[in-house]
């Protein structure tokens, strides 16, 4: 996700408070804040996968552990 600030959308009534390299600046740190977020939701989608995948093993682990049961 890439943002840019550097485009005019202000106003004569609303001037923008910013200098340029403020806006670069700002750019800069919500463009890197975007990718943390981005690798952050990678990761949880990630431990979402491994949560489904163990509850599946658990899931038949307790189905062979009833088998086992009944056979006792």
């Amino acid at each position: 996700m890439q943002t840019n600030l550097t485009t005019p959308e202000t106003t004569p009534e609303y001037p923008c408070p910013f200098t340029h390299a403020e806006k670069l600046q700002l750019e800069q740190r919500i463009n890197t804040q975007a990718n943390s977020i981005g690798v952050l939701m990678a990761e949880l989608k990630d431990a979402q996968a491994k949560i489904h995948h163990l509850r599946g093993q658990n899931a038949c682990l307790r189905h062979w552990l009833k088998l086992l049961e009944v056979q006792e």
